[in-house]
């Protein structure tokens, strides 16, 4: 028997919550946590607190359909459970929608990640034939170069190789996959930015709705969603 059980739980996050930034949402969670009944496990020390950890924190104003939570429990529970007791206890806006337990020691979310899938639509479109037709030929680009801002000032990158698939849609829609984590994460504004920049026309951050769909790491070559890695072993 184990000391402790590791659960990996996907939940959506969308509507007027999207608002909410990531640190109220990680109280929430907590508070949904408690409301649940579940045996979540805490801390040690003058202060305990929820052993829970996220995988990527999401942006204001963003919705999604991939969020990862990271939780520990005194006790092993049935995942379908898990799931329903949160949703029982949670408010609209944020759903639970799939949780794996873990193996043991095995290493957080937030240490996997190595990409994340976006639907990204741009609203301030004029001519649709002309923004998809301009979008594809940015993208089949060789390079594209990029100034990247970082704590220590600022650094030029290739954003090309950063980016591990995407996909346009009649409607404009771009489905991509970019490159995430602590080195060489990839914002979708940042991506649009150099697009327009390109098109020698002017980026209204605002008109871009960003819509996160999955994260990923990378096993062998290939880019697995976060919740399945487990699915994968052996």
């Amino acid at each position: 028997m184990r000391d402790f059980y590791d659960y990996r739980l996907k939940f959506s996050k969308n509507g007027p919550i999207r608002f909410v930034g990531h640190l109220d949402v990680m109280r929430y969670m907590q508070k949904a946590n408690r409301r649940a009944g579940l045996p979540v496990r805490y801390s040690e020390g003058f202060s305990p607190h929820q052993i829970m950890s996220f995988a990527l924190p999401l942006s204001v104003g963003a919705t999604s359909d991939g969020e990862y939570l990271d939780m520990s429990f005194v006790r092993e529970m049935d995942t379908d459970e898990i799931v329903e007791r949160l949703n029982f206890a949670m408010n609209e806006g944020i759903c639970a929608v799939e949780c794996r337990l873990l193996p043991e020691h095995a290493p957080k979310s937030m240490t996997l990640i190595a990409a994340a899938g976006y639907r990204l639509r741009y609203a301030a479109v004029t001519d649709l034939s002309e923004y998809t037709a301009g979008l594809r030929r940015f993208l089949a680009s060789d390079t594209i170069p990029a100034v990247k801002k970082t704590k220590t000032g600022e650094r030029e990158i290739d954003l090309k190789p950063l980016i591990h698939g995407y996909d346009i849609s009649e409607n404009g829609d771009l489905d991509i996959i970019l490159h995430a984590g602590s080195r060489d994460h990839v914002k979708p504004a940042l991506l649009f930015e150099r697009f327009f920049d390109s098109c020698g026309k002017e980026f209204v951050p605002m008109a871009l709705k960003v819509h996160r769909t999955e994260m990923y790491t990378e096993k062998d070559g290939v880019m697995i969603p976060l919740i399945e890695l487990y699915d994968h072993a052996g």
